[in-house]
């Protein structure tokens, strides 16, 4: 079966369409080198859909544009919202070392669609965050789960940015950063010798510094740091993940 690309175009053709919830779908983790991927969804129903991030009581917007502190509020406040519906997931090490960060992120974002789908009753359109959203059945897995996100293709819709302008995109990437962000918290108490509880896993100067230092963690990536130690020479080989 071919590759196939989810349709885009203008949104507010599809706020005319016959729909009772909007859900907005992100991810947080798909750069770091060590810990999982966490992926997000909320839904809004459409009677409370709108694309001001302005008029709240927190600031629900593009989690990288938001201070930790004030993620920490904002995820709070989007958990207390009443009568909307969130999801979230955390794709261990292990599944995006097997499937590649992309598909890991691609196989994620079907799972929750399909679940929220089936509970909002086929009554609900969904944005994920990106520039395009590829779908491969050959790629999945589970082959009744392909076949079965076939017939969702029309609802859902790829953006760029969306997490900067669409208010249940922008709850979707606040609800994976912050719950990442306090995974990576705990997971530092018992490896702190990576500071995670600072740089949370990403590819920062001090986190490559350290990994050269004293290897991987059963926490790390090794692909994701094979290709760092490829590119520097001044790192020695860590190839043998714990």
């Amino acid at each position: 079966m071919a590759r196939t690309l989810l349709p885009r175009g203008d949104f507010s053709v599809f706020l005319k369409q016959d729909y009772d919830w909007i859900v907005g779908l992100d991810e947080a983790g798909a750069g770091c080198l060590a810990g999982p991927l966490h992926v997000a969804a909320f839904a809004l129903p459409r009677d409370e859909f709108y694309q001001s991030l302005d008029v709240l009581d927190e600031p629900v917007r593009d989690s990288k544009k938001i201070q930790e502190a004030q993620r920490e509020k904002s995820f709070e406040f989007i958990q207390k919202l009443k009568g909307t519906h969130s999801r979230i997931k955390e794709v261990p090490v292990s599944f995006v070392e097997e499937k590649n960060i992309y598909w890991a992120r691609m196989e994620t974002f079907l799972s929750l669609v399909l679940e929220l789908d089936k509970c909002l009753n086929g009554r609900a359109l969904f944005i994920v965050d990106g520039n395009r959203l590829h779908v491969s059945p050959s790629r999945l897995a589970d082959k009744t789960f392909a076949m079965k996100w076939k017939n969702l293709e029309p609802k859902v819709h790829a953006f760029p940015k969306a997490d900067g302008t669409y208010f249940c995109v922008a709850a979707a990437s606040l609800l994976a950063k912050v719950s990442r962000d306090r995974l990576m918290g705990r997971l530092d108490e018992g490896f702190p010798q990576y500071n995670w509880k600072k740089n949370k896993g990403y590819s920062t100067p001090d986190h490559m510094a350290l990994v050269a230092e004293y290897g991987l963690s059963c926490h790390h990536r090794p692909s994701f740091c094979k290709n760092i130690v490829i590119k520097n020479k001044n790192y020695k080989d860590i190839s043998p993940a714990l």
